[in-house]
C-alpha cells in the first residue's frame, strides 16, 4: 500500500476494449452462467475472492 497519494501520468480510452485487450495478450472467456464457475472455483484450490458475486444475475433454480 502506497504511503503517499498516487497520481497518474496520463490516460486512456480505448475505442474498442475488446480490441485493446486482445493486442496485449489478455485471455477473454464469455460465460453464460457465472454460478457454475464460481461452484468450480469454490470446489477447487485456488484461493480466489468471489466477493463481487452480489452484482451476478440470481442463480437459476
Amino acid at each position: 500500500m502506497a504511503k503517499t497519494a498516487q497520481i497518474p501520468k496520463t490516460t486512456y480510452t480505448p475505442d474498442d476494449l475488446f480490441s485493446a485487450l486482445v493486442k496485449r495478450n489478455v485471455e477473454i472467456r464469455v460465460a453464460d452462467r457465472l454460478w457454475d464457475i464460481a461452484d468450480q472455483i469454490k470446489m477447487s484450490t485456488l484461493n480466489r475472492s468471489l466477493s463481487r458475486m452480489g452484482y451476478a444475475q440470481p442463480r437459476l433454480q
